[in-house]
């Protein structure tokens, strides 16, 4: 009996390595073929002087200048300032939603046939695919919360739209709404993880509820929130789909922010890396020509991803450090 027992575990052990080193080979041949095919589209050709030198220049270049020729040529700069932009927006949106709605299911809602409802129905939410959230998001955040904006604030310039059409809002709204299960289900995993003692302390000590959870029980839930925001990020980063029926748009003349009021212009179409490396890779009449252009692009949308990841668990594990040192010395 134990020898087949400890059989059995050495075969199951062994299955689960296999499956682990067959997944982080595929992990690094992807990351191994982006890098090589994109660094190639920066590197000088042979025989041109300085070629460190001409290979930063290359990638400043690609980064800082506009697309040309029908986005077969030249930069990414609209696509990745726009695309850092609706990221921004939607983590702005998203957290606090998130956040609120997880302390109400943990903290105040009852658990009853209601709450459990409606945690299946947020991880259902999870699941559905993406363009419907895009589709959503063009007939109520665009025709209908957009419409009704227009006419209420902007009657005289119509029947031309200025938010009822797609944008950069409706774009960070259709994001937060795509992303607002992880951030929901994350920060209450969190919360359930911090001890009743706690709890029960704070209360004891006179704090009211809103005290303890403000002050005692969210700050410890943070690398939680940061947790949620991190694979919130990673998902927004990468959509094309939903995003292309709310504001992304294949060129963008104008960027979202400039030195006119109101600075920030909710209202504009914008470009996405992700719909950028579709419509060059895909849509492009020059074919194989384009690819290391593809490739270089993808190399710094997953650049991108990886240093807004890093950034997250960075602050993740420091403020899992403090909270440690708090609850050993108290």
């Amino acid at each position: 009996m134990r020898l087949g027992s400890f059989r059995q575990d050495l075969l199951w052990l062994w299955f689960c390595g296999s499956m682990l080193l067959l997944s982080l080979m595929l992990v690094a041949a992807l990351l191994l073929l982006i890098g090589t095919q994109g660094l190639s589209h920066f590197w000088p050709e042979a025989g041109e002087p300085q070629r460190l030198v001409r290979f930063l220049q290359n990638i400043w270049l690609f980064l800082s200048e506009p697309p040309r020729e029908n986005n077969q040529a030249g930069g990414i700069f609209p696509a990745l300032f726009g695309t850092i932009t609706m990221v921004f927006l939607m983590t702005l949106l998203v957290t606090p939603i998130g956040v609120l709605a997880a302390i109400y299911l943990s903290e105040y809602a009852r658990q009853n046939l209601m709450t459990r409802v409606l945690r299946i129905a947020i991880y259902n939410l999870a699941g559905v695919p993406s363009i419907v959230f895009g589709v959503f998001g063009l007939v109520f955040f665009v025709y209908i919360l957009g419409g009704s904006v227009d006419k209420l604030f902007y009657s005289e310039q119509l029947p031309t739209p200025t938010y009822g059409t797609p944008g950069l809002i409706w774009v960070s709204l259709t994001l937060a709404l795509l992303t607002l299960p992880v951030v929901i289900v994350a920060t209450e995993e969190g919360l359930s993880r911090i001890p009743k003692d706690y709890r029960s302390g704070c209360l004891a000590l006179g704090a009211t509820q809103t005290e303890m959870l403000w002050r005692v029980v969210l700050p410890m839930t943070t690398p939680a929130i940061l947790t949620g925001i991190i694979l919130a990020i990673a998902r927004a980063a990468g959509e094309v789909a939903p995003l292309m029926l709310v504001g992304v748009v294949r060129t963008a003349s104008q960027l979202p922010i400039d030195t006119t009021f109101p600075y920030l212009h909710l209202d504009r179409n914008v470009m996405h890396l992700g719909y950028h490396i579709f419509d060059v890779g895909m849509q492009s009449p020059a074919g194989s020509d384009v690819m290391p252009l593809v490739f270089a692009a993808a190399l710094i949308l997953v650049t991108l991803v990886i240093t807004l990841n890093l950034t997250a668990i960075i602050i993740r594990q420091r403020l899992r450090q403090r909270f440690r040192q708090f609850t050993r010395h108290h």
